[in-house]
């Protein structure tokens, strides 16, 4: 499980059903964030997520799995920093 370029939560490799119906519970409320978020903002739902998602990747910790925009899953390894998109600022 790791956090996505997008602002959701996904899965590096297969997880247990119990994991994976926790990860659709937090996903269907960080969407209701970002539709609230979008609203405000004047932007789409999948805008605000993509700038969470920004805010996000900059908190993985070595050894936390994470997706950028190529869709590949990478591991933070220590002493590595996590390569931002180029539309993070």
């Amino acid at each position: 499980m790791g956090e996505r370029y997008d602002g959701y939560l996904g899965y590096a490799s297969t997880p247990s059903a119990a994991v994976q119906r926790q990860v659709q519970a937090i996903n269907i409320r960080r969407r209701s964030l970002y539709v609230d978020l979008g609203r405000r903002r004047n932007v789409t739902p999948e805008v605000a997520g993509i700038a969470t998602g920004c805010e996000l990747l900059k908190r993985i910790a070595v050894g936390e799995s994470y997706m950028l925009s190529d869709r590949t899953w990478h591991r933070r390894a220590a002493g590595q920093e996590v390569p931002l998109p180029g539309y993070c600022s």
